[in-house]
């Protein structure tokens, strides 16, 4: 329910990812017919910098980290963000955020920015874990993509498979040699 919701709100017109959560809490609120009033529902974007990342995180990053240039390609505003870096302190090399592309993937103007400031879609690898997000637009603009497939989806025939499919960031490392 929530993402579905969350994805409706995102391809209208562009707004900070904290509306776009408080629009949502609204929403499923709505739809479960409890009463909330929208002066109430910023307890979800309030929440955002108490979102851990997964446990494995920090020391594959800092794996990356060691040998390639690491980058942040996300669906959030920049001052979401900055609540959530304390959890992830990596000196990443390159962040393109919603708020920068006035847009939320899957539209591709995340990795079009980040081809851009990088001056090219070659010699780059995105690694994530959400198909609808990440990977289904990689492969639209063929930017090799590693799916982190964590909760083990399966694809449907027609839809596009990724470079390679991992179940956690450690495996994904692995692939790179480390």
């Amino acid at each position: 329910m929530f993402l579905s919701i969350q994805q409706e709100i995102q391809a209208g017109s562009y707004e900070l990812y904290a509306e776009v959560l408080r629009r949502t809490a609204v929403r499923i609120a709505k739809d479960l017919g409890w009463p909330l009033e929208p002066s109430r529902s910023g307890f979800l974007p309030d929440s955002v910098q108490r979102w851990a990342p997964f446990k494995e995180t920090m020391a594959q990053l800092n794996k990356f980290k060691k040998k390639y240039n690491v980058g942040l390609i996300s669906n959030i505003d920049d001052k979401l963000l900055g609540q959530t870096r304390r959890h992830i302190p990596v000196d990443y090399d390159l962040v393109v955020t919603a708020q920068q592309v006035r847009s939320y993937k899957p539209d591709p103007a995340h990795f079009n920015e980040c081809a851009r400031r990088m001056g090219t879609k070659k010699n780059w690898v995105h690694v994530a874990s959400s198909y609808y997000h990440d990977v289904e637009p990689c492969a639209k603009e063929k930017v090799p993509v590693i799916w982190v497939n964590r909760t083990k989806e399966t694809l449907d025939a027609g839809q596009k498979k990724p470079t390679e499919e991992v179940k956690t960031l450690l495996e994904a490392a692995k692939l790179f040699g480390l």
